[in-house]
């Protein structure tokens, strides 16, 4: 079963505009605020552009975003790539650091055992 469909009525430059979607009708608004709001700053600094024109310049700006955001996104996505290979090895060599402590520690308790042993037996001998 699809999600339902719902309408809602928004206002962008002054234009009401019916939009349909399965997302909730806040997110809907939300959308249209933002574009409401990016044609006024075309607008406001382009004051000779006829109405197409500014929706035109909109819509590339918007883009421009969208296109800076998906190569941020890749950049993050592949440093995040990196950072999790390095955490990777990390792991991986303090396991190796520990195993190797773990004989160190055995091979000096082995020889303290003998130099005990060692000492026992030099005692006994006195």
């Amino acid at each position: 079963m699809g999600e339902e469909t719902k309408k809602t009525v928004v206002k962008i430059n002054g234009h009401e505009y019916v939009m349909k979607g399965t997302v909730p009708e806040e997110y809907m608004h939300k959308l249209a605020l933002y574009v409401d709001k990016k044609i006024a700053e075309v607008s406001e600094h382009n004051k000779k552009l006829s109405t197409v024109m500014v929706y035109i310049l909109t819509a590339i700006n918007i883009a421009d975003e969208l296109e800076r955001e998906k190569r941020e996104k890749e950049m993050l996505s592949a440093q995040l790539s990196e950072l999790q290979n390095k955490v990777m090895s990390l792991v991986q060599e303090n396991q190796r650091l520990k195993e190797e402590l773990e004989k160190s520690r055995n091979e000096l308790d082995e020889f303290i055992n003998t130099f005990d042993n060692q000492n026992s037996k030099i005692r006994k001998l006195k």
